[in-house]
């Protein structure tokens, strides 16, 4: 007779077991990808096991919007780029990230992340940083918490490219365990060899350009003061990646110093609120909580103005 994982995540289980469900699940996620589809709705009653050996993955997306047919019951286990599109194009690895929330709760007992609504967990995901496993149980081997963390980094980069390194390293340590040497860590990742042809969301070549647009932002932090960031360039130069790119590095600054355990619903101190002025020019503002004097006022007049790249006839403009 067959159950689901639901049944089965309450409390924590033994990490051998953990690992041996984890893999099970693991392979099936690898065979869908092999065939060029991606579930993007993994969650334990998704997961219908007959001991430790994997039955049926029911509800794998056939393409339908994502927000119009996610159940909230999923929200614990969904990557940052479901929930916050703008970071970058979801793909298989978001399956990956949701295996890693599995892996987490059924070494802990708990989800990496908690919330009330939809707001509290985009903000869970995208900005806070999960506590290591082995932080919250104890008896925990180290490599399968540093497995967890690697699978919910938040940037699609950071974490397993495919399945079947990740089926690699859980093989690799269920030889350590059987020989008695689970605690000891090794290096992640060395059998992870991305199946699909994708291109990096990575910013290259625009240090200078990232270090003055986060200068402007601390300033306003520190003095409270708005500015007006200008990005300038011909078209197709790279303004919107290098937005998109302070962005990501944003969300991995904040990861680093969020408390995991905040169950705030509170997307972020500052909420960001995109606005099209034209064809070839965007602004992005950013309005303080509780910033302004009167209702409705937006606190994003700007007082002075950073340029981060040459004149051209197009730009992309920032004001905090």
């Amino acid at each position: 007779m067959s159950t689901t994982l639901q049944e089965l995540v309450a409390r924590p289980l033994a990490s051998e077991r953990s690992a041996v469900l984890l893999r099970s699940v693991a392979a099936a996620v690898h065979a869908m990808h092999r065939q060029g589809r991606a579930h993007r709705h993994l969650a334990p009653r998704r997961i219908h096991l007959d001991g430790d050996d994997l039955v049926e993955l029911e509800g794998a997306d056939e393409g339908a919007d994502w927000f119009a047919v996610h159940r909230p019951d999923e929200l614990a286990y969904a990557a940052p780029e479901l929930l916050q599109p703008t970071l970058h194009a979801p793909d298989h690895r978001a399956d990956l990230y949701s295996l890693g929330a599995l892996l987490y709760e059924l070494l802990t007992g708990a989800p990496p992340f908690t919330a009330v609504d939809l707001l509290g967990w985009t903000h869970a995901h995208v900005a806070q940083a999960p506590r290591a496993p082995l932080e919250l149980r104890a008896g925990v081997p180290a490599p399968l918490s540093d497995i967890a963390l690697k699978l919910l980094a938040k940037a699609a980069d950071e974490r397993y490219q495919s399945a079947a390194g990740l089926i690699a390293d859980l093989d690799r340590w269920l030889a350590a365990a059987a020989r008695g040497d689970g605690e000891q860590r090794f290096a992640l990742g060395l059998r992870d060899v991305p199946e699909q042809l994708r291109i990096s969301q990575r910013l290259y070549g625009r240090d200078a350009e990232l270090q003055a647009l986060e200068a402007a932002r601390e300033r306003v932090a520190q003095r409270g003061a708005p500015e007006l960031a200008l990005v300038r360039g011909p078209s197709g130069i790279g303004k919107s990646a290098l937005v998109h790119g302070l962005e990501r590095r944003q969300t991995g600054q904040a990861a680093s110093t969020s408390p995991a355990s905040s169950t705030s619903t509170t997307a972020t101190s500052r909420t960001p609120l995109w606005s099209r002025r034209s064809a070839s020019s965007r602004a992005r503002c950013w309005r303080p909580a509780r910033s302004t004097s009167r209702p409705g006022a937006s606190a994003c007049r700007a007082s002075s103005a950073t340029s981060a790249s040459s004149s051209s006839t197009s730009s992309r403009r920032w004001s905090w």
